[in-house]
């Protein structure tokens, strides 16, 4: 059985936040090959003007120098296809690429559920990537910060009680 992620589990939104959250419909590539991915929760980086790419070992936001998110905003995080934020239908992302939603500026994000495992649907690492260190990661969640993008402490799993 496969489990679908859920837009909830990464961004905790108020009234005010769905008024002003940024959100952008981006171009997604994958330079390493064809991966088909649920898209929901993956860290991604600006690659270019026209395009983002999922954000792996090795990549140094030190060297974007271009990005296709308004303001010049680095990194963001998938929310959903291109069909909208939390609409989590299965995208294939080639090098030519596929438009997705990005959430990028103005929330409020469990980063602890970011998905760096950088899975594909099938439960294994997309071909070509590499699951970026804790160090990367430390780095990734500090650009969210400077983009506004607060941490919200994951919550505890609750445990039924009877009474």
């Amino acid at each position: 059985m496969t489990t679908r992620k859920i837009f909830s589990n990464y961004v905790v939104e108020t009234a005010q936040d769905r008024t002003n959250s940024s959100y952008a419909r981006v171009t997604l590539k994958n330079a390493g090959g064809t991966v088909v991915i649920d898209p929901v929760g993956l860290p991604v980086m600006a690659s270019a003007a026209d395009a983002v790419k999922l954000f792996d070992g090795g990549d140094d936001l030190a060297l974007v120098t271009a990005s296709p998110l308004p303001g010049g905003a680095k990194v963001g995080i998938v929310v959903g296809s291109a069909r909208g934020a939390g609409v989590s239908d299965d995208v294939t992302v080639t090098a030519a690429g596929v438009e997705v939603t990005v959430l990028f500026r103005d929330a409020h994000v469990v980063f602890d559920n970011i998905d760096f495992g950088l899975k594909t649907t099938a439960g294994v690492i997309a071909t070509g990537l590499t699951q970026a260190s804790g160090p990367e990661q430390t780095a990734f969640r500090n650009e969210l910060e400077k983009q506004s993008v607060k941490n919200v402490a994951k919550s505890p799993a609750a445990a039924p009680k009877l009474v």
